[in-house]
C-alpha cells in the first residue's frame, strides 16, 4: 500500500489533495521535482480548463491540485489558529464570494507549507516551468532559494501584485504568515469595528455602529458587500497592503518578496488586450465569478426601490417648494 502511495505522488502525475491523509503524503518542493499547485472545488476540473492543465505536467513536475476539502483540512490540521476566520468565509453565503476568499487565503498556505509554484487554472505554459529561469536559478542561488515571487500585475488601478501566479523555491517563507495574520486582522476589523464618534470630534468616543461594517452584516446588503470587497479582504490587494505594512514597520521580511515580470509570466499587455507571455500567459476566465442574480435579486430590487422612492420624493419636494414660490412671485 505504501508503494502504491509513493507511485501516486512521485514526480510526473497529477496528486489530488482531497483531505488530511493526502496532506500528511504530498513530499515538499525540491531540486528534483516541482510542486506546482492549483485548486478547484473538487477533483472533476471543467472540461474548459483540461487544455491549460495540461501545460503543466512534466516529467519534473508533480502537479498538485487542491479541492475544497483540502484546503479546509490544510487550515484546520496546520493553521489552527486561523480555523474560526476560514470558517467564517465558509459560512457566508454561496452567491457573497465566501469560497472564493477561502480559496485565495489557502493557496499562500500551500506555498508556505510546501513551496513550489502556485498557477490558476486559467494559465497556460508555453514552457515546462522547470526551465524557467527564476526556477533554475533557485537550484544554485541561495538568495532565491531564500525569496518569493509574485506576478507584477498590468491592473494597476488595483493592484500591484497578484495571486494568480506565486512562486516560493523553499516552504516557510514568513511573507505568507503576514498575509495571514493582516486577512485575519481585516475580518476582526468587520466582526469587532472601531469607528471614532465623529459627533465628539475628540476620537475618544467609540461607535459600534460604523456605517461601512455594518453594510457587511446587515441582511440586504452583506451579499453584495461581501462580494466588492472579495479582493481587498484575501485577493491580490492584501499582498500589497501587508507589504506597505512590513515596510513602514522597517520589517526585514520583505527585503526577499519580489516580482515576476508582466510580459514574461502573464501576458504582453497591449492598448486593448492581453497577448501571450513569454513562459505563461493568464487567459483570465475569472472561474471565481458565479455571480447568481436570482439570489442576489433581493439585494438588488431593494436598492432599485429605495432609489426609485428617493428620486420621487426630491421631485415631489422640488415640485412643492417650486409652486410655493410661484404663487409668492405672482402676490408680488
Amino acid at each position: 500500500m505504501f508503494f502504491l502511495s509513493s507511485i501516486a505522488i512521485s514526480c510526473g502525475n497529477l496528486v489530488v489533495v482531497d483531505g488530511i491523509s493526502d496532506i500528511q503524503q504530498l513530499p515538499s518542493t525540491s531540486l528534483q521535482c516541482l510542486n506546482v499547485h492549483q485548486s478547484w472545488k473538487t477533483a472533476e476540473v471543467p472540461e474548459k480548463y483540461h487544455r491549460l492543465q495540461a501545460t503543466w505536467h512534466h516529467k519534473d513536475v508533480r502537479h498538485v491540485l487542491w479541492t475544497d476539502k483540502g484546503n479546509l483540512d490544510l487550515i484546520e490540521h496546520y493553521y489552527p489558529r486561523w480555523s474560526s476566520h476560514y470558517a467564517q468565509l465558509l459560512a457566508l453565503p454561496s452567491h457573497s464570494g465566501g469560497a472564493v476568499m477561502a480559496s485565495d487565503w489557502a493557496r499562500l498556505l500551500y506555498l508556505h507549507r510546501f513551496g513550489g509554484l502556485y498557477v490558476d487554472l486559467d494559465y497556460e505554459a508555453h514552457v515546462p516551468p522547470t526551465e524557467w529561469p527564476i526556477v533554475l536559478q533557485s537550484h544554485d542561488d541561495a538568495a532565491v532559494q531564500t525569496a518569493v515571487y509574485f506576478v507584477n500585475s498590468p491592473f494597476l488601478i488595483t493592484e500591484v501584485m497578484q495571486n494568480s501566479l506565486m512562486y516560493a523555491p523553499r516552504p516557510g517563507n514568513p511573507f505568507f504568515m503576514h498575509v495571514g495574520r493582516s486577512i485575519q486582522n481585516t475580518l476582526d476589523f468587520i466582526e469587532h469595528p472601531f469607528c471614532p464618534n465623529d459627533s465628539g470630534r475628540d476620537g475618544a468616543q467609540v461607535s459600534a455602529n460604523c456605517p461601512l461594517t455594518g453594510a457587511f452584516t446587515n441582511r440586504w446588503t452583506m451579499s453584495v458587500t461581501w462580494l466588492m470587497k472579495t479582493e481587498q479582504i484575501t485577493g491580490p490587494p492584501v499582498l500589497d497592503k501587508t507589504y506597505t505594512q512590513l515596510a513602514l514597520s522597517g520589517s526585514p521580511d520583505i527585503t526577499r518578496v519580489f516580482a515576476l515580470s508582466t510580459s514574461d509570466y502573464f501576458g504582453s499587455v497591449g492598448s486593448n488586450s492581453i497577448g501571450p507571455g513569454r513562459y505563461a500567459t493568464h487567459w483570465h476566465a475569472n472561474s471565481w465569478v458565479t455571480l447568481n442574480p436570482v439570489r442576489l435579486m433581493p439585494t438588488l430590487s431593494l436598492t432599485v426601490i429605495l432609489t426609485l422612492l428617493g428620486l420621487l420624493l426630491l421631485a415631489f419636494y422640488i415640485g412643492k417648494h417650486e409652486r410655493v414660490y410661484r404663487s409668492k412671485c405672482m402676490r408680488s
